[in-house]
């Protein structure tokens, strides 16, 4: 099996959570306008199929590639590329049912439940990510 360097790993892992906290800020501070956006998917959208098709591929290199039960941190990561690789399938191969719960989701309190899910996930996952780093230079 090809060995992903530690570099590489970590890199992932802060852009991964980078990303989960400040769409989880922006769901929180714009909370009105993100339900409305998620009111209007359309489950038939030919650019929510090609979305689905690239988060795939981007979900099936990182959990490839990626994959390791062997400390906390990287369980951690491996379990929200896992959630990304089911995501993408869901949006594949049952869009429309994938849609409504994501409607359902945002019209009640699940709605700032998942926001605030991101933000500390991806608040954990940065400041172990840059621990590791600084720890691993020094």
């Amino acid at each position: 099996m090809f060995e992903v360097s530690i570099v590489f790993a970590f890199v992932a892992a802060q852009v991964v959570s980078m990303q989960l906290l400040l769409v989880g800020i922006a769901m929180l501070t714009r909370a009105d306008f993100f339900r409305d956006v998620i009111k209007k998917i359309d489950a038939k959208s030919p650019a929510l199929m090609v979305l689905a098709v690239l988060g795939l591929g981007i979900s099936v290199l990182l959990v490839e590639f990626m994959t390791n039960w062997e400390s906390l941190p990287r369980s951690i990561f491996t379990i929200v590329c896992w959630g990304g690789l089911i995501s993408s399938l869901s949006w594949l191969f049952s869009p429309e049912k994938f849609t409504n719960s994501i409607k359902k989701i945002a019209t009640g309190l699940g709605y700032y439940y998942v926001s605030t899910a991101m933000c500390v996930l991806g608040s954990t996952m940065l400041v172990i990510g840059f621990y590791r780093v600084i720890r691993a230079v020094a």
